[in-house]
């Protein structure tokens, strides 16, 4: 390598999609400022999100409520003479779950050809270089920044996102923190929980939910840094190399890869799903009898700490395990409408203290991620170990906080 390209000023090539030494170094002065590189990296961030579920969003609604519904209409229909309990497991479990990965298709290949574009033109690199001052302190790369912030959409997307980090510790511990960011489909829940719990004063209930989350994310990376501190790696000031015009087939090499890469963990998804909704019917069919609502019920002395006094909510909590929306779905099993009422969360609010309330919706922010997550976590980092542990960290924080909250809070209102 000579000295121009050990400087990323490499002069372009006949034929070469790389810019120029000029170029690269007048975009540098901007894309690498200490304060205006960090302003303009927010702003592609935001642009990304933006894009992304603008884009995506109704592709994967399409997906989930045309394409899924047809397919358990007509295996409901092919299924008619088969016991009840098989057709459920099939519809409601299986499909299900095939139907969960579907609805994420349509996201990731935008976000996966943004990330490509990103990368084949070689700014992934300015932005590490931006952040890494910020991320620092928690034993993460600057580049750690991208599946964080895209944990904002889908935890899913962004544990797959960590593959762009290329330092193994950097990477699992990136994996590890992603969950604690609240996704769209724990905001969906909180959006229609807390309006009923706590009206008005909904929006501040929610932005305070989200630096809880925040703030627990910050204080377990700090933890684990001081637990393994970070090797130091090299100084790659001198090492960024030019920027570059993407090639479109590099592009959808990148894109066909992560794609792959995703799909390729639906297996799992599936027979995850499938066990839920199996313990939600057995042995009578009925959820109030299930398995399922037998592990809500011993447990319930324990929720009651945390102010979940009802066994439906635990039951309810645990459902999430399958999707977050579950935690609605389920409640509108165990809260059934009745002439008059007001409402599915209206009804939940009422068997709940004020203080229990807002237990309930911190530990919904902090409980364990849903099954595509903990499938992504183990495809990407090889093994179950990090899932397991991912588990066990967030159930230990969710109740925790729930305590504290719970405990604090009756003592307030």
């Amino acid at each position: 390598m000579d000295t121009s390209q050990r400087h990323g000023v490499a002069l372009r090539a006949p034929g070469s999609r790389a810019l120029t030494r000029e170029q690269t170094t007048a975009l540098d002065r901007v894309l690498t400022h200490p304060f205006w590189g960090l302003i303009i990296l927010i702003g592609i961030l935001g642009a990304t999100l933006v894009i992304t579920y603008t884009a995506a969003l109704p592709a994967a609604n399409w997906l989930q409520s045309t394409v899924v519904f047809s397919i358990s209409a007509v295996l409901n229909s092919l299924l008619a003479p088969a016991p009840t309990w098989l057709r459920v497991v099939i519809v409601d479990g299986m499909v299900a779950g095939v139907g969960t990965v579907l609805s994420f298709v349509p996201i990731l290949l935008v976000f996966f050809t943004i990330l490509a574009l990103l990368e084949e033109s070689r700014y992934l690199m300015r932005a590490s270089r931006v952040t890494d001052r910020y991320l620092q302190w928690l034993g993460l790369p600057g580049k750690a920044c991208i599946p964080l912030s895209m944990g904002f959409g889908c935890n899913t997307s962004a544990i797959l996102g960590c593959r762009i980090l290329e330092e193994r510790r950097s990477r699992l511990l990136t994996m590890l923190l992603v969950p604690f960011v609240p996704c769209t489909s724990r905001m969906a829940v909180i959006a229609l929980l807390a309006t009923a719990f706590f009206g008005g004063s909904a929006m501040w209930i929610t932005w305070g939910l989200i630096s809880i989350n925040l703030i627990v994310l910050a204080l377990i990376g700090f933890l684990a840094n001081r637990i393994r501190p970070r090797r130091k790696l090299p100084n790659t000031a001198l090492m960024l190399p030019p920027y570059q015009i993407p090639e479109p087939r590099a592009v959808g090499r990148n894109i066909w890869k992560n794609m792959l890469d995703f799909l390729g963990k639906a297996r799992g998804l599936v027979i995850f799903s499938a066990i839920i909704w199996t313990l939600s019917y057995f042995p009578t069919g009925i959820i109030e009898n299930s398995y399922l609502a037998r592990f809500g019920q011993a447990l319930a002395p324990v929720g009651s700490l945390a102010g979940l006094n009802d066994w439906r909510l635990i039951v309810a909590l645990l459902s999430s395990l399958a999707s977050k929306e579950n935690a609605v779905a389920v409640m509108g099993v165990l809260f059934p409408l009745a002439a008059g009422d007001e409402g599915i969360s209206a009804q939940v609010a009422l068997v709940l203290s004020p203080a229990g309330r807002l237990a309930f919706l911190v530990m919904q922010m902090l409980f364990i991620p849903c099954a595509s997550t903990l499938a992504a976590m183990r495809h990407e980092s090889g093994s179950w170990k990090l899932a397991i542990l991912e588990t066990a960290l967030m159930t230990l924080v969710s109740f925790i906080a729930g305590l504290l909250v719970f405990q604090i809070g009756s003592r307030l209102f």
